[in-house]
């Protein structure tokens, strides 16, 4: 197998996506249509698995965005090993547990039921929204994806039919074809609206996301403001004593003494602990909303392994925190997904 991914690596080659990409690094970062472009090659070969090797569309989705072709045999940091992860490692409980849905009984089978959201409906499709059903103020999500979400202040204030159009292209949207994150394509694509856990005044409360690695919670990065245009991509990054270690980028960085200790600390680190036991790597994404933990979700390719808002010290830290499992005998995620 490895020696037809190698040769299959060779043809790419021959066939000069590597000069390409290499003589254009600038116009990628600034023409639409080139990122398209490359975006819409990407999408065509891991579509075409496995036809096309998935591990070998893999190497060059990390190769154009950071210039190198990962080391499978020795992956030398976190992004690296993530995408060692998506290459070679499958779980079951990863397609459950990504499903912003179905996780839901996960936390409850785990004895966290108390701090689930309270959940008012779950659709199908975008044309089964019932909106006289639903209370002045939610928090609407497809539930097979990132970034297809809803937060509404006020229902007044919201279109429809824009509403049922923007959620019908999210309910086709397949992120396993765009950044080679396969367990989200195994994951029934459906509707979730929860409570906003917004302040009255709209205010977000602060996302504390737990990185844990082999079941052992390690620090926790915390976002605040985010949608602001200031301090939208800025968080900190703290260990459980609270205290700061300098992790983040200087362009990604806001000052920790922004963030107060959450009185909730303890409890954080006992539910992320427990959630994250079966899992090599996962995200651990929690709330604090009135003295009380709430769950956000569980990620396990973090910006699809292609991570840049952490320095140099930070990559290396996790990489070493991060032991990873034996190689999956069946690498075919199809095998693994109990709605197949």
């Amino acid at each position: 197998m490895e020696n037809a991914i190698i040769q299959q690596w060779r043809l790419y080659k021959l066939m000069g996506f590597y000069t390409i990409f290499s003589n254009n690094k600038e116009k990628l970062k600034s023409s639409n249509i080139i990122r398209k472009t490359y975006t819409t090659i990407l999408r065509i070969m891991f579509a075409l698995d496995p036809i096309i090797p998935y591990n070998a569309t893999i190497k060059l989705y990390y190769y154009i965005s950071f210039g190198v072709i990962p080391d499978f045999e020795n992956p030398r940091d976190f992004n690296e090993k993530i995408q060692w992860l998506k290459a070679f490692y499958r779980n079951p409980l990863i397609i459950k547990c990504a499903d912003k849905y179905s996780v839901r009984e996960y936390v409850g089978e785990s004895g966290y039921e108390n701090i689930l959201t309270p959940l008012y409906a779950v659709y199908n499709s975008s044309d089964d929204i019932n909106f006289a059903e639903l209370p002045n103020r939610f928090a609407m999500k497809a539930v097979h994806g990132c970034g297809t979400n809803l937060i509404c202040f006020d229902k007044k204030d919201i279109n429809e039919t824009n509403v049922r159009k923007q959620f019908s292209k999210w309910m086709k949207k397949r992120i396993g074809n765009i950044s080679g994150e396969k367990h989200y394509n195994f994951i029934k694509p459906r509707i979730i609206v929860e409570e906003n856990l917004a302040s009255e005044n709209n205010k977000l409360p602060l996302d504390y996301k737990i990185y844990c690695f082999n079941g052992e919670p390690r620090c926790i990065c915390v976002f605040a403001d985010r949608g602001e245009a200031v301090l939208g991509t800025t968080r900190a990054i703290l260990v459980f004593d609270w205290s700061n270690i300098d992790y983040c980028k200087k362009e990604y960085k806001t000052d920790p003494k922004r963030f107060e200790k959450p009185s909730t600390l303890t409890k954080m680190y006992e539910v992320a602990k427990k959630l994250s036991s079966p899992f090599p790597f996962v995200r651990v994404d929690l709330y604090a909303v009135s003295d009380q933990v709430i769950f956000g979700e569980l990620t396990f390719t973090p910006a699809g392994g292609r991570g840049k808002a952490y320095n140099e010290e930070c990559s290396k830290q996790f990489s070493d925190w991060l032991e990873l499992p034996p190689k999956s005998k069946d690498l075919n995620w199809k095998h693994y997904n109990t709605r197949c």
